[in-house]
């Protein structure tokens, strides 16, 4: 299937470069941790890049369920941004080029959109592309993060442990367009990284970290992981601190260590799927808390600072009617 490319994409300055790979993660569906966006976002934001095609929001976007950010100081709107999916062109350290699909996921015209991105692959190259995306599973975070691999060849599945029972999925835009690249010739793979189950609700970076690397390995690649093994490193001891200050959490992390040496590392059964164990919830609430916390600490003392600089400058101030939450969430 071929899909006039105009009525969905604008072709950017890079459109046409010769790139072997296409590695794809649109935001929106599963991706425990948010892997995939962090593995993603790395390579884009760390790696020389060109744009090779625009796709129109007006087109794919709902902008009630992805609305447009609006950015506003001192009352005065100063700009706006509407949703963006783009397709890169970045190059790893020693040159090669790796063609990189980013963005939220569309939420409609989702073969057309598939068939344009098809069209592009092949014009650019492409001869394999890499889904990625994280998934919560039964790991404790003191152990190595395991990375999984699906395909639409069996051919192009490691040895690895078998699939826990057959399954059904509801299919997310990047399992949709594995499946549709997979069927066009093209060797098409999915990365899955797991994510401790009772982390899996935030950014995990150790599991973008493992993509990364993974990616690299199969890929022949040179690609830098240096600024997520620091978020990676900062995350592991906010957790470590949580951990150490709770029996109860504490005791299951053991339990999850146990299992996990027991079946052997990496690839046993029982780390894959989203199972939960009958305590999860306390050490997901204990870790939760625990965090919240020291967000609150650095809150206050970042109020106190400014409070302290508008006292100096003998600036009048009100007592807030109401407080305003804001969302740090970084958008694509």
């Amino acid at each position: 299937m071929t899909t006039d490319m105009t009525r969905l994409a604008e072709r950017g300055p890079a459109y046409g470069t010769e790139a072997g790979l296409l590695v794809h993660h649109l935001s929106g569906a599963l991706d425990a941790g948010e892997a995939g966006r962090l593995a993603v976002a790395q390579l884009v934001e760390t790696l020389p890049h060109r744009r090779v095609a625009t796709f129109s929001a007006d087109a794919l976007i709902d902008y009630r369920s992805r609305r447009p950010l609006v950015e506003m100081n001192e009352w005065v709107i100063s700009s706006s941004r509407d949703p963006l999916i783009a397709l890169d062109v970045v190059e790893d350290l020693e040159g090669a080029s790796v063609l990189v699909l980013h963005g939220p996921e569309p939420d409609m015209r989702w073969r057309e959109f598939v068939s344009v991105v098809a069209d592009i692959a092949r014009a650019c190259g492409v001869t394999m592309t890499a889904g990625l995306m994280g998934m919560p599973a039964m790991i404790p975070h003191t152990r190595p993060t395991f990375v999984h691999r699906t395909a639409t060849d069996p051919e192009l599945i490691p040895a690895q442990p078998s699939q826990p029972g057959y399954m059904t999925l509801s299919a997310s835009m990047d399992l949709y367009l594995q499946s549709y690249l997979g069927h066009c010739g093209l060797r098409a793979v999915g990365l899955v990284a797991g994510v401790p189950y009772y982390l899996s609700e935030g950014e995990y970076p150790a599991s973008g970290v493992a993509l990364v690397e993974h990616l690299s390995s199969l890929a022949g690649l040179s690609l830098p992981v240096g600024d997520l093994e620091a978020h990676a490193s900062v995350l592991r001891a906010r957790v470590d601190a949580a951990v150490a200050a709770s029996d109860e959490v504490g005791e299951i992390v053991a339990t999850l260590e146990e299992r996990y040496d027991e079946d052997g590392g990496i690839g046993s059964r029982r780390e894959v799927g989203p199972g939960v164990m009958p305590t999860g919830e306390s050490i997901a609430q204990s870790l939760q808390t625990f965090l919240e916390q020291v967000e609150s600490r650095r809150e206050g003392e970042n109020r106190g600072r400014r409070d302290a600089k508008s006292s100096r400058r003998g600036r009048r101030r009100y007592p807030p009617r109401a407080s305003l939450r804001r969302s740090h969430r970084r958008e694509d």
